[in-house]
This record gives structure tokens, C-alpha cells and sequence, in this order.
């Protein structure tokens, strides 16, 4: 069953704190794309789809804002 929006921007805003340290820990392009995809996606799979698109776009603002835009 997907996941209320609330509790999509509760999963999002924690992804959103830890993108920092994910760069700074994993300087391995490779490294930080496996270690952010397996959160990321855990989200997005949690996204019903009325709140993919929502999410996903939160995902690319997170990556941009740390200098990581796909």
C-alpha cells in the first residue's frame, strides 16, 4: 500500500538531511549513485501514483541542491 504524502515528506525530508553527508562520505561517483539509490528508491516504490512525480521531483531538487542533478 503507498504511503500518505505526509509520510512520503517524512522519508524525504530525512533523505534531504543525510544528502550531505553521503557526498562527503562517498567522494566514489559510483559509491554515492548505489548508497543514494537505495534510499531513494525505497521512497519512490513507497509512492502511490498520484505522489510519484511529487516525490521524485523533491529527489532532483535534493540531488541539484548538493551538486549531484542526474
Amino acid at each position: 500500500m503507498a504511503k500518505t504524502r505526509e509520510e512520503l515528506q517524512a522519508l524525504l525530508d530525512t533523505l534531504r538531511e543525510q544528502v550531505p553527508a553521503l557526498v562527503r562520505e562517498h567522494t566514489d561517483e559510483g559509491d554515492f549513485w548505489s548508497n543514494f539509490a537505495g534510499a531513494s528508491d525505497f521512497i519512490l516504490d513507497d509512492a502511490g501514483p498520484d505522489d510519484f512525480e511529487w516525490a521524485l521531483e523533491q529527489i532532483n531538487a535534493m540531488l541539484a541542491a548538493n551538486g549531484k542533478a542526474r
